[in-house]
């Protein structure tokens, strides 16, 4: 018989925002917080998800077709991962959930909609039972919106 012993960690996430592209600006709101507290028996621990952040990109010229890239301040734990997945407006392309760490990654490929509204962003921290006892941490989700190729 074996057992697994949970893996609690709480994570700070906190957004920033870069922009490549001087025609063009990200807006970033909410800073979610993420705990994993509890795991049945025998099993990973249970992942959490917040979806209290989002994101807006405007000023943009509505003739060009942007892409949006996300990186973290540092890489998560081992045994831990966040991924984001942003929502997205018809006829722009999410990426799906995305495994975050410090290097840049597509989040949404295709930005072309006119639309100006804020779009969900939602954060989930999966944890394995390897991970352990994880002291309480913050990571910075850096985000940058840059012309499409």
């Amino acid at each position: 018989m074996s057992f697994r012993r949970p893996a609690l960690f709480a994570a700070a996430v906190f957004c920033g925002a870069g922009v490549a592209n001087a025609q063009s600006s990200v807006t970033l709101s909410g800073s979610p917080s993420l705990r994993i507290q509890s795991a049945v028996a025998g099993s990973n621990p249970t992942p959490v998800s917040n979806s209290v952040a989002s994101y807006n990109i405007g000023g943009r010229d509505r003739s060009s077709t942007y892409k949006l890239t996300a990186r973290l301040s540092s890489n998560m734990p081992t045994g831990t991962t966040l991924t984001v997945l942003a929502a997205v407006d018809v006829g722009d392309t999410s990426m799906g959930a995305v495994t975050l760490d410090t290097t840049t990654r597509d989040i949404v490929t295709t930005i072309n909609s006119p639309t100006a509204s804020a779009k969900t962003l939602t954060y989930t921290l999966t944890a394995s039972a390897a991970a352990g006892v994880v002291t309480s941490q913050t990571r910075t989700v850096t985000y940058t919106v840059t012309l499409a190729p």
